[in-house]
């Protein structure tokens, strides 16, 4: 049985094709959580120790992407639309247990990187540094 999710008091609206990472940075700001702390919300995750959202990517599976979505208080279809590699053919495997994941390589996953432009800066949210 999967542990309900609520979502977080504060919420935060998307910024058109922002990156998983970025948002969820400026989510856990908004909210006065710990990026980690976050993270612990959305599922079970492996990360470089400082990440930098500048420079790679957020990924989750399909579980993982439903808790973000109940931590954000938007429905899925919203959350896909406005971040990109929330999409179908940007999640991780489901696994065998079904558990939600996250993953924030420093590489990139399959190539995919949301551009520069794309980040929270630019658009006068000072949480992210954006190159």
């Amino acid at each position: 049985m999967r542990e309900h999710v609520r979502a977080l008091p504060l919420r935060l609206r998307f910024l058109a094709g922002e990156s998983t990472g970025s948002y969820v940075t400026r989510l856990a700001a908004r909210n006065g959580l710990a990026v980690g702390r976050l993270l612990d919300c959305v599922g079970e995750g492996l990360s470089a120790a400082e990440v930098d959202p500048r420079y790679t990517e957020l990924y989750v599976n399909r579980a993982a992407r439903e808790r973000l979505s109940a931590l954000a208080g938007r429905p899925v279809e919203e959350l896909v639309r406005a971040l990109p590699s929330t999409g179908e053919e940007h999640l991780l495997p489901d696994g065998r247990s079904g558990q939600p994941l996250w993953r924030w390589p420093w590489e990139p996953h399959g190539g995919y990187l949301v551009r520069g432009a794309r980040c929270a800066r630019p658009r006068g949210m000072p949480v992210i540094p954006c190159g």
